[in-house]
């Protein structure tokens, strides 16, 4: 999976605009940066994993984010391989 992702929730280690490649991750670990969408949402964001629970449940924040996000495992499209830093 491969697309410009816009944001300013990962600066400063992403830029506002980055082309991503991700792929679809079996598991995450703490420090993954992933692709997921907020429950009954469909805009998709890209945060860090900061801690996941032994029910599945992930805990994700944005490095340049205030708020944790909490989002079951069925919620993360896809892990970031790599980026490159458009802007």
């Amino acid at each position: 999976m491969q697309g410009l992702m816009f944001g300013k929730s990962m600066k400063p280690s992403m830029g506002m605009v980055n082309f991503v490649y991700g792929e679809k991750p079996e598991y995450v670990c703490v420090g993954d940066i992933v692709c997921f969408s907020r429950p009954n949402k469909t805009i998709r964001l890209i945060h860090r994993v900061i801690d996941i629970t032994t029910f599945g449940i992930v805990y994700i924040k944005g490095d340049n984010a205030s708020e944790i996000d909490c989002v079951p495992f069925s919620s993360i499209h896809f892990k970031i391989v790599k980026f490159r830093r458009i802007i």
